[in-house]
Parts: C-alpha cells; structure tokens; sequence
C-alpha cells in the first residue's frame, strides 16, 4: 500500500485534540507494511499495551497507524472521556476506510 492510499485515507478521518496524558487507546493495533516502514524508532519491550508507548505518550505519533487514527471518530471506538472531532464519521463511513485499508492492505 502506498503513501498517496494511505494518505487519502487519513484525510477522511477527522482530527480532535485527546485529554492531555490520556492512554486509553494505545493497545495492541495492525500496521500496514507501508506504515511499519516509516516508524524509525524500535518497538520496545516495556510490557505495556503498545510497543511505542513511551512515559509521555505515543513515540510516533506522527506516524501512527490508521487504527489509531480512526479511534474516538467512530461510534464504535468513542474515547471514554468524550473527546471526539467536531464531526463523527459514521458507523458506515469508518467501516468503508476500514475495508479500503483491509483490502489495501492483504496486497503483496
């Protein structure tokens, strides 16, 4: 899967601001190939949810994978202090970037 895909299905997802210290969503989550490449740091072994949860938050922020992304925008991934975008994708609308990502990335 490329940048140009990968990149057209972050732009559907809408940004919010998180609870500042807030982990809840760093857990265990599928990268793409394509997104694993562009993680320049190794995964550690802290025993934590997330390999790249560091003791400030996400070590890669800016280059977490679409999962993580799609987090607190959907109705079935709400954050549970109520953060969210000005926007929610609906049910529908993240289970079609969902299924892109999927069907993108099972390609050899």
């Amino acid at each position: 899967m490329s940048a140009k895909v990968h990149k057209a299905l972050y732009a559907q997802i809408p940004s919010f601001k998180c609870k500042e210290g807030c982990t809840e969503c760093c857990g265990p989550v599928p990268f793409s190939a394509w997104e694993r490449d562009q993680v320049k740091i190794e995964p550690g072994k802290l025993g934590r949810r997330c390999p790249y949860l560091g003791e400030t938050g996400c070590l890669i922020y800016e280059n977490r994978p679409l999962m993580c992304r799609l987090y607190g925008t959907v109705p079935e991934m709400k954050c549970p202090h109520k953060c969210r975008p000005e926007k929610m994708l609906s049910s529908l609308e993240g289970r079609r970037i969902l299924a892109k990502y999927r069907k993108m990335a099972e390609r050899p």
